[in-house]
């Protein structure tokens, strides 16, 4: 059994609260290098999403 959290902070990290937040913004910033029309390959290496949810914002434009 693991041992009780000490801070919100060490909650929101055990439940993956700052993953899908920094997930969240790096999503936010690959719409954006989409709209300005850089290519699939510079948004994954600048943002480091997965290549095909890159892809489906691609299809969504």
């Amino acid at each position: 059994m693991s041992s009780p959290a000490k801070s919100l902070d060490e909650v929101f990290e055990r439940t993956g609260c700052y993953a899908r937040a920094e997930e969240r913004k790096a999503l936010d910033i690959a719409r954006n290098m989409v709209k300005l029309g850089l290519p699939i390959e510079t948004v994954v290496s600048a943002t480091r999403l997965d290549s095909e949810k890159v892809k489906k914002l691609f299809q969504q434009t």
